[in-house]
């Protein structure tokens, strides 16, 4: 905003003048300030909010309701950012007006509203969500009616590489432009975490990225703080992310990773430090239109049907060959929490042979 013009107050004004003069040097500065804040549609916007930090600032409950354009309104959950920073992350659909406003137990977050005006999306890289294309059921589309033809390609570590150079290292982005997108790849499977393998223990080679630099979590491995958050880690996630929006490459995100069982370890079932990443997920990813979750890789190997259930609220069908995931038309409950826009999810196999079937719907 442009300096405001020296406010020249005579010298024979009375004090009410004086403070009148004041009171509308205040409230012009205040409109000046108050500017609406410009998004474009299928682009993540934060919304922050500040209250001094409980014991543990991750745990404090947090969420807000969300209204767009056309009658829009959902619940989206919010996550603690540090130094006392909480944020509402969404991601707007509809061009026109959208607000933030925020429920929380902490009076200091609870109530706070905020802004913003989505307009024209003008990259031609970015389509919004993915969808199921209503003429042909067996057909992908983007949320802009452009077709997609799925050309997948799994990079699993993607997020370990360079992990503490930020912005994202030239390695990076050179993967990303010469390997993906010069080569027509518009989907990516990414591990939301894992730590080594045990047929390549260690750093076997150069481009070996197990053990990773960072952890998801607070602490060492095999001493994590599972619910406390390592902040720098899920910055790099973020900017990995956005950098896939910009190049409209799809983001298939394993929510948690089985196959390395003794190895990677996540929080116990149904626990505290469980329920926080399942909603830390959701919150921090669930705005980018270019993100599908998945509950997990090789979740085959999650022996309890009743946990993977209640965790993507599937049906449960003895001999399913088909996993049907209830549709609704736009937001939905989904992973025991509000998620506000619509993504796929690929349900999980609830058993062994011959129950292994799953497929992607849309929730």
């Amino acid at each position: 905003m442009p300096p405001l013009p020296a406010l020249r107050i005579p010298a024979s004004a009375t004090s009410l003048a004086r403070a009148t003069w004041w009171v509308a040097a205040l409230l012009l500065i205040a409109a000046g300030s108050a500017q609406t804040v410009d998004v474009e549609c299928w682009r993540p916007y934060d919304a922050s909010f500040t209250a001094a930090e409980p014991a543990n600032p991750f745990t404090q409950d947090f969420k807000a309701t969300v209204t767009g354009p056309g009658g829009i309104t959902f619940t989206s959950l919010g996550f603690f950012d540090g130094s006392g920073t909480w944020k509402i992350r969404v991601g707007p659909t509809a061009i026109g007006t959208w607000s933030v406003t925020t429920i929380s137990s902490n009076s200091a977050l609870n109530g706070k509203t905020a802004s913003f005006n989505c307009i024209a999306n003008t990259d031609p890289d970015v389509h919004g969500g993915l969808r199921v294309d209503p003429q042909k059921r067996h057909h992908f589309i983007r949320e802009n009616g452009s077709p997609y033809y799925l050309l997948g390609y799994e990079a699993s570590w993607l997020w370990a590489v360079d992990q503490t150079t930020f912005p994202l290292s030239a390695k990076v982005t050179t993967f990303l432009d010469q390997v993906l997108v010069a080569n027509g790849f518009n989907h990516v499977l990414i591990n939301s975490y894992a730590y080594d393998t045990s047929w390549k223990a260690g750093k076997s080679e150069a481009e070996d990225w197990g053990p990773p630099a960072l952890l998801p979590w607070l602490g060492a491995k095999g001493s994590e703080d599972f619910t406390r958050m390592n902040l720098p880690y899920w910055n790099h996630y973020d900017q990995l992310m956005e950098a896939l929006r910009q190049r409209g490459i799809i983001a298939h995100i394993y929510i948690r990773v089985h196959n390395k069982p003794d190895i990677t370890i996540f929080p116990a079932n149904n626990s505290t430090g469980d329920n926080l990443w399942w909603q830390w997920m959701v919150a921090r990813y669930a705005a980018y239109p270019n993100v599908v979750f998945d509950g997990a890789k090789e979740w085959n190997y999650e022996v309890s049907v009743a946990y993977k259930q209640a965790r993507l609220q599937l049906p449960f069908r003895p001999a399913p060959t088909r996993l049907v995931v209830a549709r609704v038309r736009r937001l939905r409950l989904l992973i025991r929490g509000r998620m506000g826009f619509a993504h796929f999810i690929r349900p999980p196999p609830l058993g062994h042979p011959p129950h292994r079937e799953a497929m992607e719907h849309q929730a």
